[in-house]
């Protein structure tokens, strides 16, 4: 999401929206269960294990975008339903931006 967000910038983008940024990792064991961080359980993440400062270390980064944006001029809206980045950027649905 980081680079993605500098490269939006860089390219001019206003607004920018963010979906699927709900944080809210869960610990399991990779092999041994399907990974219910992502959209497709099958999916095999890069990751050897779970770390569990994980969602603190993105909601740390989603706030020096949030203030890096700002100050560059560009929106930021959060389309993602239920997740940890109230108050980092402003919310609206998914259904009425589409």
């Amino acid at each position: 999401v980081n680079v993605a967000m500098q490269v939006a910038v860089m390219m001019n983008y206003n607004p920018i929206y963010l979906l699927g940024c709900d944080l809210g990792h869960k610990q399991y064991e990779k092999g041994r269960e399907p990974d219910p961080n992502h959209f497709d359980p099958r999916y095999n993440g890069h990751d050897d294990e779970m770390w569990a400062g994980r969602d603190e270390t993105l909601l740390y980064m989603h706030s020096i975008i949030a203030k890096e944006t700002k100050a560059a001029g560009v929106d930021v809206i959060n389309l993602t339903p239920n997740d940890r980045l109230d108050g980092i950027y402003p919310r609206k649905s998914f259904e009425d931006i589409i």
